[in-house]
């Protein structure tokens, strides 16, 4: 009797042990943190065991290249982290807390891809929440099957508008440019005149281009970057990088490396599709955050999806000129091809703000807002929500809750 207590006493202290370790890995959210629009008041359950602090590009890529399941932006890290590598695959479920920075993409391709069975979860739980994502020259996200569900953050895909080119006084200087050619950047010139980073400027878009400069032509968007002169330049020609980037230095020693993208517009069309999250089969739930899409194209959105099921229950959403807020080309009509809006903050120009092709469309609440009246002459008109070849439920429990 003795031999089986001491058994039973050895048992249960291996499980407190076991109980304690688990209690130390294991974490839950009761109380979501998000942006102010909209209540998104679903818990968020995820494992903390390796959770990791990250301060820069290399960090960052690297945690979820090594599958770790937690990653918040080092409360030490810049205000905002350049990724210039390729599209990043998400392989494992993971969070990511922006902690109030912003992560930049300097490349026309998405910077995360959500693979197949996998959950990201974006978040903000910093006191201000001004995280981001931003690509002034293509997509953001990208999801292929996998899982997104967003309760704080900004993402945005464009140029802004206080990014645009004013005047004709902008300072050059004299550059060493490289300009990519057959998956390659060769040496185009060593003393080529190049317009120059102004203080505190991340990014230039020349609308109308530089008639004496014809590196810089209509339609081109410039990204400075800024960094020690010994650090080691790695730049990939790969599809989706800069047409070209040039090299100056500064007085203090500082180099500055700027990127041009050419046609930035010009290539959003109904191929690339470019959004702020693009989802081509999956699930998309968005229960906050915001979504802008710059590029002003009826090619262009705050989120497109080719297939999958997306909820939306909260977030502000805006997009200008002909651009738009949600756009759903659905193959079928089926609960898998399916989008429900119970919530939101909707504002277009003279775009569609809501456009589903097959599937279905639930609304239940929300509030739509366009403003027309800017549109060029002879536009055809837009709407708020145009269906084709698809099915409208407008029946929904809260459907009092809409208003236009």
């Amino acid at each position: 009797m003795k031999h089986i207590r001491g058994i039973v006493s050895v048992f249960l202290g291996i499980l407190i042990v076991t109980l304690m370790s688990f209690s130390l890995t294991y974490g839950r959210f009761t109380e979501e943190t998000g942006t102010t629009h909209g209540d998104y008041g679903n818990d968020i359950e995820y494992i903390v065991a390796n959770q990791i602090n990250v301060k820069n590009m290399d960090e960052f890529v690297g945690a979820i290249e090594n599958g770790y399941s937690n990653i918040i932006i080092d409360d030490e890290a810049p205000e905002e982290i350049v990724i210039t590598t390729g599209v990043t695959d998400v392989g494992v479920d993971l969070i990511i807390d922006l902690n109030g920075h912003k992560i930049v993409r300097n490349n026309r391709e998405p910077l995360l891809n959500v693979k197949n069975g996998v959950r990201l979860t974006i978040m903000d739980r910093s006191q201000d929440k001004p995280g981001a994502f931003y690509n002034p020259v293509g997509s953001v996200l990208q999801i292929s099957g996998g899982t997104l569900t967003v309760s704080g953050g900004k993402f945005e895909s464009g140029p802004r508008k206080n990014e645009y080119a004013t005047g004709t006084g902008n300072e050059t200087v004299t550059a060493e440019l490289y300009v990519k050619d057959s998956g390659e950047y060769v040496l185009e010139s060593k003393a080529v005149s190049m317009p120059r980073r102004k203080p505190g400027q991340t990014g230039m878009y020349y609308e109308t281009g530089i008639a004496s400069n014809h590196y810089v032509p209509a339609d081109t968007y410039l990204y400075y970057t800024s960094e020690e002169q010994d650090t080691e330049l790695i730049v990939g020609a790969e599809d989706g990088s800069a047409d070209y980037y040039y090299i100056y230095y500064e007085e203090n020693g500082s180099r500055t490396v700027v990127y041009g993208y050419k046609a930035v517009k010009g290539t959003a069309t109904s191929k690339t599709n470019y959004a702020a999250v693009s989802m081509q089969s999956g699930n998309m739930y968005a229960r906050g955050g915001e979504y802008h899409s710059y590029f002003g194209r009826n090619t262009a959105y705050g989120i497109y999806a080719d297939g999958g099921y997306m909820s939306v229950e909260g977030g502000a959403f805006s997009v200008i000129e002909d651009g738009v807020c949600i756009r759903c080309n659905y193959q079928t009509v089926s609960d898998r091809e399916y989008l429900r809006i119970a919530g939101g903050d909707f504002r277009s120009e003279w775009g569609d703000t809501i456009q589903v092709n097959g599937g279905k469309l639930a609304v239940g609440g929300g509030t739509f807002k366009k403003d027309a009246t800017g549109a060029p002459s002879g536009e055809k008109g837009s709407a708020i929500i145009r269906i084709n070849n698809g099915i409208l439920d407008g029946s929904a429990e809260h459907a009092e809750t809409l208003q236009f």
